[in-house]
């Protein structure tokens, strides 16, 4: 199992504010598109983004537990 440092959990701790990211540019897209995404279109992009975040949450607490040597 792969040693973590500080670093490594501070990296992991900026990745999780991608979802922020990952939102605006949904809302730009969705908002400055000549043609808007179909409410399916609009369900799966929010899904997924969802998804990615659960990801990157659940690689960020797995990482803090490491660092910190909890399990």
């Amino acid at each position: 199992m792969k040693e973590y440092t500080y670093i490594d959990l501070e990296d992991a701790i900026y990745k999780v504010w991608q979802t922020s990211d990952d939102l605006d540019m949904f809302f730009k897209h969705h908002g400055d598109h000549p043609k808007p995404m179909t409410e399916d279109e609009v369900s799966n992009m929010i899904y997924g983004i969802k998804q990615l975040h659960d990801i990157r949450m659940e690689a960020l607490m797995d990482m803090l537990r490491r660092v910190h040597k909890l399990s």
